[in-house]
């Protein structure tokens, strides 16, 4: 059977929202969609019995615009992921073997349906490098940064800010030590590459790859999720959210909150579930205007955005940063690097607004300047401009360019 110009595409888990999957279905290219567990079949059917908890996860494992018959569910993969986390297994061993097991599912499906390929970079390696009686298309959506590029930039900011003896950064990451070998030349072996952001092209560029073979593709967020939100709050506030951990930079933040000269009423709130214990001996230090909040649900998190000063994340590198996006969404002003997608957003007039990576000295200078700007009565106008830029990347407006992205796969232009 011969599914030309169509693509077997899978992943575990909800990556992107299904956003992929549902492109392709969309322009009647999805051949198959390959993925873990999966509210359909065995799953849909014993769904009744199972405890609340598993319900409600698995209700999350659903995606209405992806025809059901076009959904291959593994279950063995799903439960082979999670063995390690079970078993108390920190080098994740068994994660490793369900990424490698994703990519040979896919490949024997775009074997016996004659297809093209798809696929984020955990899952590429063995499928880009299977024989195939045909010749498939293979396209790459490289999510990370290039694994040699993101740790070289880890460690120089190791190397200038170390953590000392008692502690030690941890990397979270895909990009480790044992999954280099399978990502690192991923690129060689694609007819095309698709990034997130113009920032992940380039640390794909800057390990050789011709930059006309990488097509940017933005992520977007759901339209229905835009309000306009303008108030200006009469004291500085600052909200971060995210992981605590090293290439966040939150270590450099909580440094220049430390130093900044700021309104005695400003405030920093962290939302983070999980801290390095590095950033943790940074907090024990931090005056009481600093809140940590280890979980909020989904309302009060868009209060937090919604009445916040700003959104602040210097992070080191980041393949995209989605939460910058859904911070404008509720007309909140973002503070980042150069670093992140926001280059590829908008500017200071959309309140965006950059910092060198890595310089807490600058990002002083920065907190001290928006503590100023952001809680001024004309600050309402930047505000409005903030929520308009989430308008402008919207999720049906990431599939559509991701469906001209692979429409220009013969001509193989770079955007």
């Amino acid at each position: 059977m011969n599914h030309k110009d169509s693509f077997v595409t899978g992943f575990l888990g909800r990556r992107d929202g299904f956003q992929v999957p549902i492109a392709l279905a969309e322009a009647g290219k999805l051949c198959r969609f390959v993925t873990g567990a999966y509210d359909t079949g065995f799953l849909k059917r014993v769904g009744p019995i199972l405890p609340k908890s598993f319900r409600s996860a698995l209700r999350k494992r659903n995606c209405d615009q992806v025809p059901e018959e076009l959904i291959d569910s593994r279950l063995t993969i799903e439960f082979g992921q999670n063995v390690s986390r079970m078993l108390g297994d920190k080098k994740n061993r068994s994660w490793l073997w369900a990424n490698r097991a994703m990519s040979f599912a896919v490949s024997d499906l775009a074997r016996r349906f004659q297809s093209d390929l798809l696929l984020y970079e955990p899952y590429a390696a063995e499928a880009f490098s299977a024989k195939y009686s045909h010749a498939p298309r293979k396209v790459l959506f490289h999510f990370h940064l290039h694994p040699v590029f993101e740790r070289s930039l880890l460690d120089e900011d190791i190397k200038a800010y170390p953590p000392g003896p008692s502690s030690q950064f941890w990397l979270r990451t895909d990009a480790k030590p044992e999954n280099d070998g399978r990502i690192v030349d991923l690129w060689r072996q694609a007819d095309l590459v698709l990034a997130a952001s113009t920032f992940t092209k380039r640390s794909l560029v800057e390990q050789g790859m011709p930059p006309e073979k990488c097509f940017v593709v933005p992520y977007g967020i759901n339209e229905c999720d835009t309000p306009v939100i303008d108030n200006v709050c009469p004291n500085f506030s600052v909200l971060f959210v995210g992981s605590g951990i090293q290439r966040k930079g939150l270590h450099h933040l909580l440094m220049a909150w430390k130093e900044a000269r700021l309104p005695l009423q400003s405030t920093l709130t962290l939302v983070c579930r999980n801290m390095d214990p590095a950033v943790s001996t940074l907090l024990a230090s931090m005056p009481s205007s600093v809140t940590v909040l280890k979980g909020v649900s989904s309302d009060e998190l868009k209060r937090l955005f919604q009445q916040s000063s700003l959104f602040a994340m210097p992070s080191i590198l980041e393949g995209f940063g989605q939460v910058f996006l859904e911070a404008l969404s509720f007309g909140c002003p973002v503070l980042g690097t150069p670093n992140t997608c926001l280059p590829d957003l908008g500017d200071e007039a959309n309140g965006i607004f950059l910092t060198p990576v890595c310089d807490h000295r600058s990002l002083v200078c920065r907190l001290e300047e928006l503590s100023r700007l952001l809680t001024q009565s004309s600050a309402s106008e930047i505000r409005r401009r903030a929520s308009s830029v989430a308008k402008q990347f919207s999720l049906r407006k990431f599939r559509l360019k991701l469906i001209a992205a692979l429409n220009n796969l013969n001509g193989n232009q770079s955007s």
